[in-house]
């Protein structure tokens, strides 16, 4: 919603809080438009947070993607009937709830887990896109040899950025990939196939949902958008992305 708006919404629900002596937890707000003078609240907690209002914001935590080690942990805390940990712990977007959700199931192979995992992941809610497990490969491509040859070579710099640079390549390393060609090209297709080469999920960015008429929101929901991908460890697909990736000299209006 609109600034305006997010400070009321922000007044009302400290007030219900005040009354009903609850904690307030807040998930995508944005404290640059956050009431500065309290109402009463004895506490709030965020979520999701960047910029911090002054005043409001007196001790701000890092909760790291849990590591490989915690997630089998929470894994073997139910009993497996036959499909790999390994392959559910290896992905990172997957909460430590999802994987525990999955487990409780008593998934009987591999790909039921996964596709019960997929589905937990793809129901997550968003405001900058969803995220999607590939599920098709390199003999899903038909394409020259030149431009097939092109996209595994981009694949085998990842990977190797991938082993040098830890968990997050694709944003400590910088590895921008611009995919272009006319619409059924296999654009969307070759993203998908070089994610799933490098075992990663795709934050698939919902355009709509990132520009906004409002200044400065558009800038960030992409400010959320890679945070997203840094936390999550998924690669970052922007569909259409000329739509908002222009020239900073085209400057129109306000928005631009």
């Amino acid at each position: 919603c609109d600034p305006q708006t997010q400070t009321e919404y922000a007044i009302r629900a400290e007030r219900l809080a005040m009354l009903g002596d609850r904690a307030l937890w807040w998930r995508g707000i944005d404290w640059a438009h956050y009431p500065a003078r309290p109402v009463g609240t004895r506490l709030i907690l965020g979520a999701d947070t960047e910029a911090a209002a002054p005043g409001r914001i007196l001790h701000r935590i890092h909760l790291a993607t849990p590591a490989r080690e915690d997630r089998l942990r929470v894994l073997a805390a139910v009993p497996n009937r036959g499909y790999d940990a390994d392959a559910l712990a290896a992905r990172r977007t997957a909460t430590l709830d999802d994987l525990s959700a999955v487990a409780g199931y008593a998934p009987e192979t591999t790909a039921e887990a996964l596709r019960l995992l997929n589905a937990r992941i793809a129901e997550r809610p968003s405001h900058v896109g969803r995220i999607a497990a590939p599920i098709r490969g390199w003999d899903d491509l038909v394409l020259p040899a030149g431009t097939l040859g092109a996209l595994t070579d981009i694949a085998f710099e990842a990977r190797a950025r991938i082993e040098r640079n830890g968990p997050h390549p694709m944003l400590n390393a910088g590895m921008p990939v611009l995919l272009h060609g006319e619409p059924g090209s296999g654009k969307s297709l070759a993203a998908e196939v070089i994610a799933g080469d490098l075992g990663l999920d795709m934050l698939v960015v919902d355009v709509a949902s990132i520009i906004s008429k409002y200044v400065g929101e558009t800038s960030k929901n992409l400010r959320d958008a890679f945070r997203e991908a840094a936390d999550s460890g998924a690669l970052l697909f922007f569909d259409e992305a000329d739509t908002f990736f222009v020239k900073r000299t085209e400057v129109k209006d306000t928005h631009d």
